[in-house]
């Protein structure tokens, strides 16, 4: 369950294996562990955290914007952004033309010097003639 409160302590906890160890001591009375790579806690006192804690009073900090949906995933998007229906939907061949279709049509449009809604139109006119012959 996430929580949102103001950190109100941090102390450094020795080590675990390889990583640094820090206490965090939250206004609503959450205390628990945060495990670094580094020997930097990288939170500060006064600041307002979105966080989750589990049964072995391990904190998670939620990156800003984003929620947490599970153990290392924080929503689905990737690192370019929200995840495309098309590769939802669609068949491998369907998308692998569709790829090909706009990136043709891009380097066309380019070359010819097309505006964005040609060049689109120009891809969705080459991915349907090569997905009406599979």
């Amino acid at each position: 369950m996430e929580k949102v409160s103001e950190l109100k302590r941090v102390q450094s906890k020795g080590t675990f294996n390889e990583l640094f160890k820090f206490e965090l001591e939250f206004t609503d009375g959450t205390i628990g562990i945060i495990y670094r790579k580094t020997d930097e806690a990288k939170v500060h006192v006064g600041e307002s955290y979105t966080y989750t804690i589990n049964a072995k009073d391990t904190i998670k900090i939620i990156p800003e914007g984003k929620t947490y949906t599970g153990p290392n995933n924080y929503n689905t998007t990737n690192s370019t952004g929200p995840i495309a229906n098309i590769q939802i939907k669609e068949t491998e061949s369907v998308r692998i033309a569709k790829s090909v279709a706009i990136k043709s049509a891009t380097e066309l449009g380019i070359a010819q010097g097309l505006e964005l809604k040609e060049i689109l139109e120009t891809a969705k006119f080459m991915s349907d003639f090569i997905i009406k012959d599979n």
